[in-house]
């Protein structure tokens, strides 16, 4: 089954952050879905990109989707801030 998102909607593949750590190795969990992934994702499926594009997204402005055991967001085409080339 594959994701086809309806006009005027975009879904990206969110690039995950980094884990934190202390300096003696301890991983400090996360608080919120924001702060597990960056600002930053690649087109998965647009009317308007290509897909595999990297792009600047709304920190809060998306809905979280898991298809196939990945994690995506589909969010407004109108609300990608940028493209990174």
């Amino acid at each position: 089954m594959e994701l086809k998102p309806i006009v005027g909607k975009t879904i990206v593949e969110p690039i995950r952050n980094e884990e934190e750590k202390t300096a003696s190795g301890l991983i400090l969990p996360s608080t919120s879905v924001q702060d597990d992934y960056s600002d930053m994702a690649i087109i998965y499926e647009s009317d308007i990109y290509a897909r595999g594009e990297k792009v600047l997204l709304p920190m809060y402005d998306f809905s979280k989707i898991e298809h196939n055991g990945k994690i995506y967001f589909c969010l407004n085409t109108v609300d990608i801030l940028g493209v990174i080339k």
